[in-house]
């Protein structure tokens, strides 16, 4: 009989109203289920409070973006104003053009260009790569590949985005004589922490010491087919036909 009892309180212990906390505990979970739509598709119902904490934090927003393809990244700035906003310099941070040509064709970059951190330029007409660098002032990697290698190219590089911190020039056709080339104007960069040079050109061997001495910052300096002379015989400051 005292057992019988027992039980009988114990099932209407259980009936109780829910406290406060548990209240809110259910509402929590309602806001946070996915909503069925009447084509039984299911919609994500997250609170707008909730994503905007998360979003709020670089050190997440920067884990999430780790397992982002560029697709994915493409897809999210279009679902809404503020999902661009979020999203949009890390779609535009690094780019790569695999081969340039006329400058027109890329009327975003005027727009996003403030959000490229790296930049790589194949094949590329100086006119194209000149008309990149001029949107892109916040750019700390740069590697391009010319046809040609003119100091003049070299000087407005280095004039239009001084902050540079890693600079690769690639020359990709093969001179039968070495063209000559000043690299003096690479010493500006003060931020210069990695160079890499492959063309077959002439380089002074006072404006190597040059970038050694002034470019404080840095660690590499690679110099691939260079020869290393002590005067140049004619530096050529032409453009590019």
């Amino acid at each position: 009989m005292c057992t019988t009892l027992s039980f009988l309180a114990t099932s209407n212990m259980l009936k109780l109203a829910p406290t406060v906390s548990d209240r809110a505990q259910a509402a929590n979970r309602m806001i946070l289920r996915p909503r069925r739509t009447k084509n039984n598709n299911s919609v994500d119902t997250a609170p707008k409070m909730f994503q905007n904490i998360v979003f709020s934090i670089p050190e997440l927003v920067h884990l999430i973006t780790d397992h982002l393809a560029r697709r994915d990244l493409t897809a999210l700035i279009r679902v809404n104003c503020t999902w661009n906003s979020i999203w949009v310099p890390y779609l535009y941070e690094s780019l790569f053009f695999p081969q340039c040509g006329l400058f027109n064709a890329y009327p975003e970059i005027s727009k996003y260009g403030d959000h490229v951190k790296t930049l790589g330029l194949s094949r590329t007409r100086w006119i194209s790569a000149r008309y990149l660098l001029m949107f892109t002032a916040n750019l700390q990697s740069l590697r391009i590949r010319f046809g040609v290698l003119y100091t003049s190219y070299i000087e407005q590089v280095t004039e239009m985005v001084p902050q540079l911190r890693v600079l690769h020039v690639i020359l990709e056709l093969s001179l039968s004589q070495p063209s000559d080339c000043q690299m003096a104007s690479v010493a500006t960069l003060k931020n210069l922490e990695d160079s890499y040079w492959y063309s077959n050109a002439n380089l002074r061997i006072d404006d190597i010491l040059l970038v050694f001495r002034d470019c404080r910052q840095l660690r590499s300096l690679v110099l691939e087919r260079v020869t290393i002379v002590e005067e140049l015989k004619d530096v050529r400051n032409e453009q590019e036909p």
